[in-house]
């Protein structure tokens, strides 16, 4: 299998896997849905955790008002009792006053809590120093698995404004690379970069990297058509740059401390003045 390291920048981001006969669309469809889909899982991991805390979001024109204020204004969130949480709610208000505050049982906060742990987790970049590829099946899995976790929490479902609101075909849609997440990329304004030279989107993996060893390996950076070709990484990190100074002054110093002339023996001084 051929094997791509995906980077933005010098960010790396995940493995893909491959071959040389595979087709260069099939391959730029594939690593757009996972990075979009990365993005997206991200961000509802981080909406999970504010979920499990406050409750789910309230409407547009609920949010941000002070205490009371929603009283005064004949505001009510009809979402709040439509979409209560298994097991009950403990109140615990939103300081961002975007959420309703009722916090779901001990034992619901849970399941969110390790839904998005376990997502976050086949994401993250420690899969690729374990040398674990992403695909389009197992994104889409993990979005299913997140929606799976706020129906056993949630059984009457979230409101349609909540961040955490998902539905199977918008899982399949985020899966893809047609619906790109915020700070994602659009399917058709994706582009691949190899050795600083764009990869096309036409012929075969082989042709587009020069190579038809199957057991090829090599890194390609991930741009929107508008930001052209990626900037070149620096020979050495900021840290090994660090350690290399730290170095060389610490030898430095040691070389300034040799040249300074020891005092000779004193057999030999002895054998001098006489």
């Amino acid at each position: 299998m051929v094997l791509l390291h995906v980077k933005k920048g010098a960010e790396s981001l995940f493995l893909y896997e491959t071959s040389c006969e595979a087709d260069m669309k099939d391959v730029y469809h594939d690593v757009t849905a996972i990075f979009n889909g990365r993005i997206r899982i991200e961000q509802l991991c981080h909406d999970f955790e504010e979920l499990s805390k406050h409750g789910s979001v309230m409407p547009e024109d609920m949010q941000g008002l002070a205490p009371g204020q929603a009283e005064e204004l004949r505001l009510e969130d009809e979402w709040a009792d439509k979409c209560e949480a298994s097991g009950g709610w403990r109140p615990n208000s939103d300081p961002m006053g975007r959420r309703n505050g009722r916090q779901p049982s001990e034992q619901m906060e849970r399941v969110l809590l390790d839904a998005a742990a376990e997502a976050k987790t086949a994401i993250s970049k420690a899969q690729v120093e374990a040398k674990k590829a992403l695909s389009v099946p197992l994104v889409a899995e993990l979005l299913h698995m997140l929606r799976g976790a706020t129906l056993v929490v949630y059984p009457m479902g979230l409101p349609p404004h909540d961040p955490c609101f998902l539905t199977e075909q918008m899982c399949d849609e985020f899966a893809s690379a047609e619906i790109p997440s915020r700070e994602g990329i659009p399917s058709g304004e994706a582009m691949l970069w190899f050795c600083s030279r764009h990869l096309s989107r036409e012929g075969a993996v082989s042709k587009a990297l020069n190579s038809s060893n199957e057991k090829t390996k090599v890194i390609v950076k991930i741009t929107g058509a508008s930001k052209g070709p990626p900037s070149k990484e620096a020979a050495i990190t900021e840290e090994d740059q660090l350690k290399m100074m730290q170095h060389f002054r610490q030898r430095q110093d040691q070389l300034q401390v040799g040249l300074e002339i020891p005092s000779p023996p004193t057999r030999l001084t002895n054998r001098l003045t006489n």
